[in-house]
């Protein structure tokens, strides 16, 4: 018996929002564009994907969830391994994310698409909370 695992998004944002506030800087997409690309792959590997979102009225920042964790925690971690390339000279130019202002003076968090590709698997890691 196969045992399917799910990456659960958690999308919340004020009301009338139709994009999410995590860009990618050299594709123009936006997180859940990028999403929905990558999802027939992850379903191909037998990975569920539920996307659920919350409108609201107030306060609330427009953040994303991937099974839980904050989407701004795993870019953390993604960015973290992005100078262990041992087997060349090469190094990776650290200007992978930033903090940018979006609509309405919301910060919103712009990052190469691998970031956000590597951040999704790093939500599917075993143990990863």
């Amino acid at each position: 018996m196969e045992i399917m695992r799910t990456l659960e998004v958690q999308w919340t944002h004020k009301t009338g929002q139709t994009k999410s506030c995590y860009l990618c800087s050299d594709t123009g997409r936006d997180f859940l564009e990028l999403l929905r690309d990558v999802t027939p792959i992850l379903e191909s590997d037998g990975i569920r994907v539920a996307v659920s979102e919350k409108a609201t009225m107030g306060g609330e920042e427009n953040r994303i969830f991937l099974n839980g964790r904050p989407l701004e925690e795993l870019l953390d971690e993604a960015q973290q391994g992005q100078s262990y390339c041992h087997s060349t000279k090469w190094e990776y130019i650290d200007e992978s994310r930033k903090e940018v202002a979006g609509p309405g003076g919301q910060v919103c968090q712009e990052a190469p698409e691998l970031l956000f590709r590597k951040a999704i698997l790093r939500a599917l890691e075993p143990g990863s909370p």
